[in-house]
Parts: C-alpha cells; structure tokens; sequence
C-alpha cells in the first residue's frame, strides 16, 4: 500500500535510519522500501550514501549476519545461503566474504547435528532402512548441504 504523501530526503533518512538502528539493513531492502514510501530515485541514493557514511547500512556486515544467522539458527548450507544473499540482490564479493568468514568445523558440526537430530525422531525407528536414509537425506538436500554417497552420507 502507497503512501499517498511521499516522504522527501529527510524523512526518508530518518526512517531509514530509525530502521537500520534497529537491526542490520542492506542497501537493496532500503531502496525497495524507499521506493515504496514514495521517495525519488535520486533522494534515495542520496540516503543509501549517506547511511554508509555514517556506519548505518554495510552489506558486507549484512552478509556476514545473514550467513551466520541462516547457519546457526537454521542449519542451511552454503548454496541455500549463497542462494537467499543472490535473492537480496547483494554484490558477489559481499557474498563470498560472507561464506569465507564460515569456519569448516561448525559449518560440519551443524550437519551433523541436522542428520542426527532427523534420525533419531520416533518415526526413523518404525519404517525401514530405505526410508529412513530418505528422511535423514530429504532435510539436507532441503537445506542445500552437498550429498556425498558415503557411510557418512553428508560432508
């Protein structure tokens, strides 16, 4: 829903502001809510510069966040992290720093901790083998963790 009054330079950086004070922002998430707010294109850089002057937005800080967030609260991989940072539209250098600062230890760690924790539900001890790799195989392909046919099936 549009604002029927669009917000000019200084309302649209106090918003954003207010906004990026609250919790991590990256720069095409703001220009898509600047531009629904009804502020210009060029008021919009405008502001994008501004609160990378003053520290507020960084989308290689956001990056870092989305990837520490999306591994440690829910379990993705790295290609279903790389894929949500691609979804916000985010430069390919943020990304890959984002995935480099991914110690190897946790990321297997949280793997791991994915194929025991949909292993051992009541139902994996009911049906037989064939289907129980499919329920340990189907929540990791879900979160993009790479396959590796092995007794270790993953990583």
């Amino acid at each position: 829903m549009r604002n029927s009054r669009s917000l000019n330079y200084e309302q649209a950086l106090s918003r954003t502001a207010e906004l990026c004070s609250r919790c991590e922002q990256c720069t095409p998430d703001l220009r898509k809510k600047m531009s629904t707010w009804g502020v210009p294109a060029g008021d919009a850089d405008r502001v994008i510069r501004k609160l990378e002057e003053l520290n507020f937005v960084d989308d290689f800080r956001y990056a870092r966040a989305y990837a520490h967030d999306k591994l440690e609260y829910s379990g993705w991989g790295r290609n279903k992290i790389i894929q949500g940072l691609w979804a916000k539209r985010l430069s390919r250098a943020a990304i890959e720093q984002s995935l480099s600062e991914i110690e190897d230890e946790q990321y297997v760690d949280i793997a791991r901790h994915t194929v025991h924790t949909f292993g051992n539900s009541r139902l994996m001890k009911l049906l037989p083998q064939c289907l129980n790799d499919l329920f340990i195989v189907h929540p990791m392909f879900r979160r993009q963790y790479p396959y590796h046919p092995s007794p270790g099936l993953y990583l």
